[in-house]
């Protein structure tokens, strides 16, 4: 009896103060030693289980990998109509899709915008090759041509004619003003030929005012209106001659 008393004294030194925690610590001993006996045999199933979504995954790549090739097919068509309208006759655009060898948290694919911008010249990145006025036109044929509907809506162009001019200018004005006919459209430009399509022409300037530089903004009136469009082509030492163009360049986009 004394040797029984003094072993569990000895195991409430070591495992706790009370019988119920030494078989509490037994419990769990018993538990741990479970799990540790199977843990191959529960790895086993958790590996059996990942290759089970592993391959569920690669199956929703599949149908993920058809589903942009269909889209760019389509996406390809409408951009190149568009951008035929703007003046780049001879262009071409797609996404290159790169598939990945293995999934990642990045997606099963790597897809850039390619683009040609003349015949017999093969399609390379966009970033890379595209001039200032080319990827002007592409974010102006992007933002008419996606798949957002514009119908109803406001749209901003801030300076989306930079780096063109002449008829292509002329073009690019007139895709401008077709798309105001769906919704609203605000144009920040320096280029007479988009400034001449406004319904509204508002000038925008800065000026001192109690010893600070404030923006102001100024509605222009009809013949202001040509006067400014005329300073945009003459700079401020405007002529009767670039009056006379800044009236015909006006009369010209609105009758397009």
């Amino acid at each position: 009896m004394q040797s029984r008393l003094a072993s569990i004294e000895k195991l409430k030194r070591k495992y706790g103060f009370t019988v119920a925690d030494i078989l509490q610590f037994l419990a769990k001993a018993k538990a741990d030693y479970e799990r540790l006996d199977q843990s191959e045999s529960h790895l086993a199933k958790l590996e059996e289980k990942l290759a089970r979504q592993a391959a569920a995954v690669r199956q929703q790549a599949q149908v993920l990998a058809a589903a942009r090739r269909d889209a760019d097919s389509q996406f390809s068509q409408t951009m190149t109509a568009t951008l035929n309208k703007l003046g780049m006759l001879n262009s071409r655009i797609a996404f290159h899709i790169e598939p990945m060898k293995d999934i990642t948290a990045d997606g099963s694919a790597g897809i850039e915008l390619y683009f040609s911008a003349n015949t017999g010249e093969d399609m390379q990145p966009l970033a890379k090759i595209a001039s200032g006025g080319e990827v002007s036109r592409i974010a102006l044929a992007l933002k008419t041509a996606g798949p957002e509907r514009t119908t109803g809506k406001t749209m901003i162009f801030d300076e989306i004619d930079v780096g063109i001019s002449g008829q292509t200018g002329l073009q690019v004005a007139d895709h401008i003003r077709q798309l105001s006919g769906q919704g609203q459209v605000f144009c920040i430009t320096h280029l007479p030929q988009t400034a001449a399509i406004a319904d509204h022409h508002y000038f925008i300037y800065k000026k001192e005012m109690d010893g600070r530089t404030v923006t102001q903004v100024r509605g222009l009136s009809e013949g202001e209106h040509v006067l400014e469009i005329a300073r945009m082509f003459a700079g401020n030492d405007t002529t009767k001659a670039s009056i006379e163009a800044a009236r015909q360049i006006v009369k010209q986009v609105k009758g397009m």
